[in-house]
């Protein structure tokens, strides 16, 4: 009788295991096809971190223009990101003709929390200070 007893549970202890086992499964099928969020990947992190440079890069930009507001044309060359701790930092050149320019061809521009500073308008010292700063690395 003892015998045929623990056969038995042994039998309902493989079925809650099975039993449990497909509900894991199932259940992480359901948060992977409906939640993918829930489940980062490498591939994830990858492109939120080029859409985050993308929108600095964009944002250093505006900034670059919103400071020279009497300017003709604006031509930016390379910018790259850095980041600085967790915020991005953008180093780059821009070509800023305005009505009234004595400096020809790109000038350094460094964006950094929402701050630009232009070689041309901020000077050869600032410039250098935020770009040893920021840039060397990049």
């Amino acid at each position: 009788m003892a015998d045929g007893a623990g056969k038995r549970g042994g039998r309902i202890a493989l079925i809650v295991v099975t039993v449990a086992l497909i509900t894991a499964a199932v259940g992480g099928l359901v948060v992977w096809r409906f939640f993918p969020q829930a489940i980062p990947n490498q591939q994830d992190r990858a492109w939120d971190a080029r859409v985050n440079e993308i929108d600095a890069i964009e944002a250093a930009k505006a900034a670059v223009s919103t400071r020279t507001p009497t300017a003709i044309s604006l031509t930016f060359g390379d910018a790259k990101v850095n980041w600085v701790g967790d915020k991005p930092a953008v180093c780059g050149l821009v070509d800023i003709e305005e009505p009234e320019d004595s400096f020809v061809g790109q000038e350094r521009f460094v964006y950094v929390d929402g701050q630009v500073t232009l070689e041309q308008a901020d000077g050869t010292d600032a410039i250098n200070r935020q770009w040893d700063a920021v840039c060397k690395s990049v």
